[in-house]
């Protein structure tokens, strides 16, 4: 596979994790650092009204984090890792309004929205000195870690906390959370909290 510069490969699990409390405390066993405080974020999925670009496994997804904006494109790509792989090209947006705008336009719609409070962490892999993203994520449904890097630091990574291979969650929060609601008996949703139900009409 061919990349562009503004192309990035993207490798990464979820490990699901029994609490925001528990989770610091696989990440102090690393030690992982803290490399941005947690914060909220307002997730909105878009696809074309017939739902092509998720029956082709394309994700276009526009991410709202303290009056910031992000709009991210995602490929899945074909691998042999244990891990969701995809090919990602994402931009700063300075007004999240506006693009959301610009979407309607072109005939975009909102199906799905997600929401979850983040803090980012960094490790460095002692052996190779590679380097971990690590995200916990604090979701409606539960609390989440996401490892993305290098497919043997992740092992590492994830051996060092406690997990095998046999956690690794590949699913995306969207996946997850109508997997979670069918558990439930609940039907289809956004994944949003109850005191953030703020409309993005």
């Amino acid at each position: 596979m061919t990349t562009r510069s503004d192309e990035i490969l993207e490798i990464e699990i979820k490990l699901r994790v029994a609490s925001i409390d528990r989770a610091r405390a696989l990440l102090a066993r690393l030690p992982a650092v803290l490399a941005r405080e947690r914060s909220f974020e307002d997730n909105a999925i878009y696809d074309t009204p017939d739902g092509s670009l998720r029956r082709e496994e394309h994700v276009l997804r526009l991410r709202e984090t303290d009056g910031e904006g992000r709009i991210t494109w995602k490929e899945k790509v074909a691998t042999q890792l244990h891990a969701k792989v995809q090919a990602e090209v994402e931009s700063r947006v300075e007004n999240p309004e506006a693009m959301r705008s610009i979407l309607e336009k072109l005939g975009m719609v909102v199906v799905y929205r997600y929401q979850k409070y983040r803090a980012d962490y960094r490790w460095t892999d002692p052996e190779g000195g590679a380097q971990l993203d690590i995200c916990l994520d604090d979701t409606p449904i539960g609390a989440f870690l996401e490892l993305e890097g290098p497919a043997e630091t992740i092992d590492r990574a994830a051996i060092a906390m406690g997990f095998s291979s046999a956690d690794y969650l590949l699913d995306d929060y969207r996946t997850l959370h109508l997997r979670w609601l069918d558990e439930q008996g609940l039907p289809p949703g956004d994944m949003i909290f109850a005191d953030r139900q703020v409309s993005q009409a």
